[in-house]
């Protein structure tokens, strides 16, 4: 896809606004100001995803674009035992809702949640989000 060049562009998708493809994120600004040798090193290492940045994904999500959290989130029910046959259909029925999302495992998804909460009542965050684009 082509994008104008020097304009704010909204809408773009995560995967593709972290791809390199002409975009500059704020974390590959902050390498470049270590050295462009370190940025030219990030744009050639391979990337793990952690869970650490799979729970920042996800708190970034539900904090600043909440509408589209449910199509790329997951919360694996509890309760689920895989060793029985209607755990199995139910894993199964899960795993095919699911397809292409981020799961989170409940803890984790409370753990979201919890972050946004506070974010969301932090009166310097709350002016800070206040004046973003949406």
């Amino acid at each position: 896809m082509s994008y104008p060049e020097n304009e704010f562009i909204a809408g773009i998708p995560d995967h593709e606004y972290h791809t390199p493809n002409g975009f500059i994120s704020s974390s590959q600004l902050k390498t470049l100001l270590k050295s462009p040798a370190h940025f030219q090193h990030s744009l050639n290492a391979e990337h793990q995803e952690t869970p650490a940045l799979t729970l920042g994904r996800a708190v970034h999500c539900l904090a600043l674009e909440p509408d589209e959290y449910p199509q790329r989130f997951a919360h694996l029910p509890e309760g689920i035992d895989r060793r029985t046959k209607a755990g199995k259909e139910a894993y199964a029925e899960f795993e095919s809702e699911a397809e292409g999302k981020i799961v989170l495992k409940l803890a984790e998804a409370e753990q979201v949640s919890k972050v946004v909460d506070a974010i969301k009542s932090h009166p310097a965050a709350v002016l800070i989000l206040k004046g973003g684009v949406k």
